[in-house]
């Protein structure tokens, strides 16, 4: 018999569950990597804009009054110069600092260069 209130697993879901491979424990691959895209690109370096996105809905849910110095924030917060340093110590290479705008999942735009625009732009917001 079946429960009308319980869901059915979703068939994308469990062929990606279907579709991993233990590695050992607790680490497991996924095949279908094309859900981890935007991990992939930022796995490189440290990126400023990541760590401003974050102040910027600090600032949208009212836990910071007024727009806050993002870029000096987020330096503060990210520290690149140490990022920067260790990774000359073991001779890794990357591909810069990305500070271009990310379109997310909603067809929102997040533009670290104006951050303040972007907290403030949602109608359901706790700006103080």
């Amino acid at each position: 018999s079946s429960n009308a209130s319980s869901p059915s697993p979703k068939p994308a879901a469990s062929k990606t569950v279907q579709s991993t491979t233990t590695l050992s424990p607790p680490f497991r691959l996924i095949s279908n990597t094309s859900q981890f895209h935007h991990c992939y690109r930022a796995r490189e370096r440290l990126q400023l804009k990541y760590a401003t996105w974050w102040l910027s809905q600090f600032r949208r849910w009212g836990m910071v009054e007024g727009a806050p110095d993002y870029e000096g924030i987020a330096k503060q917060v990210m520290r690149p110069d140490i990022y920067e340093e260790a990774m000359k110590e073991i001779g890794f290479a990357h591909g810069g600092a990305n500070s271009e705008p990310e379109k997310f999942f909603d067809g929102g735009i997040f533009d670290p260069a104006d951050p303040e625009k972007y907290a403030t732009s949602f109608a359901i917001n706790s700006l103080k």
